[in-house]
């Protein structure tokens, strides 16, 4: 289950819950994953994902915890897997505002569960 302290986020894989946060680590496998070299390329992806970004996303925040480097799950058990690509989209989203709550509550808006009801 998610610390809603630490910033993290529930998404469910497989019938399994795995805790998403949005850590230097995890933001530096998804630049990585993405073949970004600035924030603002971060940003117009995460505004308008493929299918593929989408997952590599999800995965590296599904992974953000793999101290001893061994992966919870793998990119293709990620692809083959029952997530759906709005179901990825929003854990992601909900990551990134976990960790700057104050902003979240300025405009919910913006991105989230919340923009989509």
């Amino acid at each position: 289950m998610a610390n809603k302290q630490r910033g993290e986020v529930d998404l469910k894989v497989d019938g399994k819950t795995f805790p998403l946060c949005l850590t230097l680590g995890a933001l530096a496998a998804m630049e990585d994953a993405l073949g970004v070299v600035t924030a603002g390329e971060l940003d117009d992806i995460i505004k308008r994902p493929t299918y593929r970004q989408m997952l590599d996303m999800a995965h590296c925040l599904i992974n953000f915890r793999a101290e001893d480097g061994k992966e919870v799950m793998s990119r293709r058990e990620l692809e083959l897997s029952d997530l759906t690509w709005s179901a990825a989209y929003f854990g992601v989203v909900d990551a990134i505002v976990a960790m700057n709550p104050a902003k979240a509550d300025a405009g919910n808006d913006e991105g989230g569960k919340e923009a989509a009801t």
